[in-house]
């Protein structure tokens, strides 16, 4: 697989996976990673999305190719590296298709991000998925900071609180994930309530049975975030059951469906 990046300014304000800026006919999957993670959690979705259309796999700053970058810790410095990154993949064509998915804090920056480009005159996604997430409005203050020298409590929050990831291969969190797991919580809590009108776009939300991160009554509250179609999938497993080879098959599966009827 061909991973490149495209260069926005001399630092590039995200990483995109297999996309092309002249080939802009085609619809964009836009994925979201969570907090302390990075766009590599998506590596084995691209090949069967690339099929459909180009893929747009996020970094935030302080990972992967933006290693060296100074880490972002607000929600508005987010969203404004976010959008920057989503104008120039959506190239000179502000109705160009596009469907977003984010997990846990993804989901939260993929709805800002969604608010962000309409006012700026871009289309609403086709559809967005939230995945492992509350609503906006349950983040802000309240989003549970991890203290210093709780690293058997940081690493229940990387990993979900159970084995799902360990049993992929994951590792313990180093100090350097741990950081930056800190600052992307610092971001969620940054978090304020915001006047604008809600989405008129699909919103699917999925969530994990044994998600205490993101349970299954916060999780149906989504449905005031648009006023249009809304739907819910429940899946086994805990926070992390989006990365569980069955369900992302599945949600692969639905993200294919999507593109290939506007296309």
């Amino acid at each position: 697989m061909v991973v490149v990046s495209l260069t926005v300014r001399k630092s590039s304000p995200g990483s995109l996976l297999n996309a092309d800026k002249t080939c802009d006919h085609r619809p964009l999957f836009v994925l979201f990673h969570h907090a302390g993670g990075a766009s590599s959690v998506f590596y084995s979705w691209v090949e069967r999305l690339e099929a459909h259309g180009e893929v747009v796999a996020l970094d935030l700053p302080g990972r992967r190719r933006r290693l060296h970058d100074p880490v972002i810790r607000d929600i508005t410095s987010a969203i404004v590296d976010v959008t920057e990154t989503l104008r120039a993949a959506l190239g000179t064509r502000p109705g160009r298709p596009f469907m977003m998915l984010g997990h846990s804090m993804g989901a939260l920056l993929a709805y800002e991000a969604a608010l962000d480009l309409r006012s700026k005159g871009f289309r609403e996604p086709e559809a967005l998925f939230v995945s492992g997430s509350r609503v906006p409005s349950e983040y802000g203050e309240s989003t549970r900071l991890l203290g210093i020298g709780g690293d058997a409590d940081i690493a229940a929050e990387v990993l979900g609180g159970s084995s799902e990831l360990m049993a992929l291969g994951a590792r313990l969190p180093s100090p350097e994930r741990i950081a930056l797991l800190q600052a992307d919580l610092e971001i969620c809590r940054s978090r304020r309530q915001r006047g604008e009108a809600p989405l008129s776009c699909p919103v699917i939300a999925l969530t994990g049975r044994g998600d205490s991160v993101a349970m299954s009554e916060q999780v149906k509250r989504w449905a005031r975030y648009t006023t249009g179609p809304f739907s819910r999938r429940e899946y086994s497993g805990s926070h992390f059951f989006l990365f569980d080879d069955a369900v992302a098959s599945e949600v692969v599966d639905e993200l294919i469906c999507w593109a290939d009827q506007i296309y």
